[in-house]
């Protein structure tokens, strides 16, 4: 239901990057997917980098596996990458 305001508040702001923090952003955009398939990547689309991002609430222990805390670094990096990039 939502959907439709967030379309059109990006369009309207056509921001450089959107972070898409937690697996209801990320599949909002990308559908069902596992999060170690998706964190530490990034796609353009519409020319919007999105970059997901495992959601940061300590009740979530994904962040817990040291592999996956390698993806978020991963990603965090990307973040910063773009940014310098973006000169955002």
């Amino acid at each position: 239901m939502c959907r439709p305001f967030l379309e059109a508040e990006l369009q309207l702001l056509q921001p450089k990057v959107v972070l898409l923090v937690g697996t209801m952003a990320i599949e909002a955009f990308f559908g069902k997917v596992q999060l170690e398939q998706i964190i530490g990547t990034f796609e353009e689309r519409n020319g919007m980098l999105l970059l997901p991002l495992p959601h940061p609430s300590g009740v979530s222990r994904w962040l817990n596996d040291p592999a996956h805390q390698r993806l978020h670094q991963q990603a965090l990096e990307q973040l910063s990458a773009l940014r310098v990039a973006h000169q955002l």
